[in-house]
């Protein structure tokens, strides 16, 4: 990719992506994350420009919101202008989604989550936009 937008994966490609069944919602995630990360800063924005499709499942749903929740953050994170699609309340899961549902790490991530993963009721821990 080399900076550009060539071959990148944007939120929208990334969701679309694990909808079909192209990829696993974390290869999606992951794919749209390592173009976010390897892209120049005047190519970020282009990246989350466009939002998750409108769906009424509620296990895209999650992650809908899963990829709302990241474009804020790395959004806050790397300076880009956060677009405004972040902020409609359907991007708001009714119900917590804890990514780690059992014993420590659901505790944990009650304190470790990132305000823009808890606004949305996802509870994550402070690591899930990491790549190795």
């Amino acid at each position: 990719m080399a900076g550009g937008m060539t071959g990148a994966t944007t939120v929208a490609d990334a969701f679309e992506r694990l909808l079909d069944g192209r990829e696993s919602p974390w290869t999606a995630v992951g794919n749209f994350l390592d173009s976010f990360y390897a892209a120049d800063t005047s190519v970020r924005a282009a990246l989350v420009a466009a939002p998750p499709a409108r769906v009424a499942d509620p296990a895209a749903l999650r992650w809908a919101a899963f990829l709302a929740a990241s474009t804020d953050w790395l959004s806050h994170r790397f300076g880009v202008e956060r677009p405004d699609w972040v902020l409609r309340p359907e991007y708001i899961l009714p119900d917590p989604w804890f990514l780690y549902p059992e014993g420590a790490l659901r505790i944990s991530s009650l304190f470790l989550t990132p305000p823009p993963f808890k606004a949305r009721n996802i509870f994550c821990g402070d690591n899930a936009l990491d790549r190795v």
